[in-house]
């Protein structure tokens, strides 16, 4: 857990960057009371906030982490829900090094961007293995997280395709029940 004086140290530092000061703004005793009770309730819950690594699997830290450094977004979600080993369509797919760098590999990846932390782990025994060179490795580790990535914003896209398929839908049905009402 970050500890309060580190922050505040952190952001006085001289080394810091500076913002313009803004006129300073008179508070009334309320507002400073009501601001020392958010404080004292932060200071004491940090306690009892767990880490990450008490609450978040390894596969959830370790995905999250990939994509961090590469830059990509990745939902919650998706970085919950990593499989930890590989579907029998990946190894029906893919059964040589070179049968990655297709453009089937990008597609699998799409559709199954629940797969990405066991196929790091994959690629990762593959180079230890040294039946892979650790540079194609990044390669792949790249590719398929950036898929995963395409392949999560069309689920989320998909999604909300639906539900407002069925709002409309709905609405059609209230809007024709209402037409009937008014009829009879």
């Amino acid at each position: 857990t970050v500890q309060l004086g580190s922050v505040r140290q952190a952001v006085t530092s001289k080394d810091a960057p500076q913002k313009e000061k803004a006129p300073a703004q008179e508070r009334t005793p309320s507002e400073r009371k009501q601001t020392q009770y958010y404080f004292d309730v932060v200071n004491a819950l940090d306690p009892h906030v767990p880490e990450m690594s008490q609450v978040e699997s390894r596969a959830y830290r370790e995905t999250r982490a990939v994509a961090v450094q590469l830059g990509l977004r990745l939902p919650l979600d998706l970085l919950r829900n990593q499989k930890s080993a590989l579907s029998a369509g990946f190894v029906k797919n893919f059964s040589s090094v070179d049968s990655f760098f297709t453009d089937a590999f990008t597609t699998y990846f799409e559709r199954n961007p629940n797969e990405i932390w066991a196929a790091r782990n994959y690629f990762q025994y593959l180079i230890d293995l040294e039946l892979l060179q650790h540079e194609r490795g990044l390669v792949l580790v790249t590719t398929a997280f950036e898929a995963a990535e395409r392949g999560s914003q069309w689920s989320a896209y998909r999604e909300q395709i639906l539900v407002e398929a069925n709002k409309e839908t709905s609405d059609s049905a209230q809007r024709l029940e209402q037409a009937v009402d008014v009829a009879e």
